[in-house]
């Protein structure tokens, strides 16, 4: 009996052993600090877009200079007459110190190529004055 606590008695310690050992290496690990790497990301260029200066329009002598344009008016557009025709929007005018609406029409180039340049009010110092357009 006694061979019997003997043997039972080695198998704890040695199980014992083993446990300590296992808990003793698992204490020794050291953990290797992680080389971290920083990236930093440049912001792009900002590009700036020199804007060309603004043309400045000088109205002949003796041409009205309005401060308020009208808002323009919706012309209901008729059926198209030809394929070759184009839509003139409707402007306002000043005739005899009054304003008048000019109504849109269809319109077609006088010549292959050319393209029309609707009217339209080109600020100028003091308010704006009236270009016409027509076909170039």
């Amino acid at each position: 009996m006694k061979n019997y606590r003997t043997k039972q008695f080695v198998k704890a310690a040695g199980m014992g052993l083993l446990l300590a050992a296992v808990l003793a290496a698992a204490g020794c690990y050291e953990e290797r600090p992680r080389r971290v790497y920083v990236v930093e990301q440049q912001p792009p260029p900002v590009v700036v877009e020199q804007q060309p200066p603004p043309t400045v329009y000088y109205p002949p002598p003796g041409t009205e200079v309005v401060t308020v344009v009208p808002a323009p008016q919706y012309d209901p557009m008729p059926p198209q007459p030809g394929p070759d025709y184009i839509w003139i929007q409707g402007s306002w005018i000043r005739s005899g110190g009054n304003w008048v609406w000019v109504r849109g029409r269809w319109d077609r180039a006088p010549r292959p190529g050319m393209r029309y340049e609707p009217d339209h009010w080109q600020p100028v110092r003091g308010g704006y004055v009236h270009v016409q357009g027509g076909w170039r």
